[in-house]
């Protein structure tokens, strides 16, 4: 299997601790022991994570299952591709459950207002990350930096430096894991956090 970010993107060569894992992965598949993505124990463990009883809407958790269904039935993913994809849709769901949270114990927040938002989206490569910091040098302009949009709900709802630091910290963690396991553009992947 080809390891590759894309049908443009230049072939991305894995450090060699996860081409083994996913060695591993192969045989793990052959026995019938592949690893599965499932939408119930990601739940789980997100609520173990958030430490708060939350209560999720029914859509959301069937969202959930849905989309982890589909990563382990369809997307063909590796052994390393499962365990990422297990930890990403855990922290999503943590996230969602802080968010519930937030609201529920602080319903003012649902009231403030935004005025304007204006969101930068676009596909890989196409500036959009040019295009948001030029925007951001505008006086009434936030951005939201990486390690924010990673863990954007503080774990207390009090907001601390102990707080943001350790989400700054998680943030700054993700961008050295994902430069880590493929070393493309470096200076291109870099995250201010």
């Amino acid at each position: 299997m080809k390891e590759n970010a894309g049908p443009d993107a230049d072939y991305i060569r894995l450090r060699w601790p996860v081409r083994a894992l996913n060695r591993i992965g192969r045989s793990l598949a052959t026995a019938g022991l592949t690893p599965s993505v499932d939408g119930d124990a990601i739940l789980r463990r997100a609520r173990r994570r958030h430490g708060h009883p939350t209560v999720l809407m029914q859509e959301t958790i069937e969202g959930l299952r849905v989309r982890a269904r589909s990563y382990d039935r369809d997307a063909g993913l590796s052994l390393f591709g499962r365990l990422i994809v297990r930890r990403d849709l855990e922290r999503c769901i943590a996230n969602q459950l802080a968010f519930e949270r937030a609201w529920d114990e602080e319903p003012a927040i649902r009231e403030q207002r935004i005025e304007r938002p204006l969101f930068v989206v676009g596909l890989p490569r196409s500036g959009t990350t040019l295009m948001q910091r030029l925007l951001c040098c505008h006086d009434g302009a936030r951005y939201i930096p990486f390690w924010e949009a990673h863990e954007p709900v503080p774990r207390q709802l009090w907001r601390s430096a102990k707080d943001t630091a350790s989400r700054a910290a998680a943030g700054a963690r993700a961008v050295r894991q994902l430069n880590y396991v493929a070393q493309i553009g470096r200076a291109s992947c870099r995250e201010r956090v």
